[in-house]
C-alpha cells in the first residue's frame, strides 16, 4: 500500500472545506453560525484527518506534528477566506453573521483563522501524543515495524 504523505492530508483537508463553504454558497448547508448537522459531520472530519495527522507523522516529535496540524489548519483558513470573498461577490451569506464594515471583515477572518491554526497544531499535538503513548504500551500503528 502506499505510504499517505503529509501533502496528501492538507490536500484532503482542504477539499473538505472546499466541499462545505461549496455546499454553503449553492444553499445546500446553511451559513456557518447555524447548528447544522451537515457543518458538525465537517467538523468532526476535520478533527479526525487533523488527529490522524499527527498519529501518522508522531515520528518527528510533538514540535513537528504542531507545525503540520498548522499548515492544514491554515488551508482549511485561506479556503474559508476565498469562499468569504465569493460570497461577498455572489451576495450569500458564508459566516451567516452581520460585520458592520470591512475592516471589522477583516479582523474577523484574521481571528477566525489564528484560531484554526491554534486548533489544528493542538489537534495534532494530541494525535501524535496518543500515538506515542501507544506505542509505549505496545501497541504499534498499522503497517509499521
Amino acid at each position: 500500500m502506499k505510504e499517505i504523505r503529509f501533502e496528501h492530508l492538507v490536500a484532503l483537508v482542504a477539499i473538505l472545506s472546499a466541499l462545505r463553504f461549496s455546499l454553503v454558497l449553492a444553499d445546500v448547508l446553511p451559513p456557518l453560525s447555524s447548528n447544522s448537522p451537515g457543518h458538525s459531520l465537517f467538523v468532526l472530519a476535520n478533527i479526525a484527518v487533523m488527529v490522524y495527522l499527527g498519529w501518522t507523522f508522531s515520528k518527528g516529535g510533538l514540535k513537528s506534528a504542531a507545525i503540520k496540524g498548522a499548515v492544514a489548519a491554515f488551508a482549511s483558513s485561506v479556503i474559508l477566506v476565498f469562499a468569504m470573498a465569493i460570497g461577498t461577490v455572489v451576495q450569500k451569506p458564508v459566516l451567516g453573521i452581520a460585520i458592520p464594515s470591512f475592516e471589522m471583515l477583516l479582523l474577523v477572518l484574521l481571528f477566525t483563522s489564528m484560531l484554526n491554526i491554534a486548533i489544528g497544531a493542538i489537534l495534532a499535538v494530541c494525535g501524535a501524543w496518543l500515538a506515542r503513548l501507544l506505542q509505549k504500551k505496545g501497541i504499534k500503528k498499522k503497517g509499521k515495524k
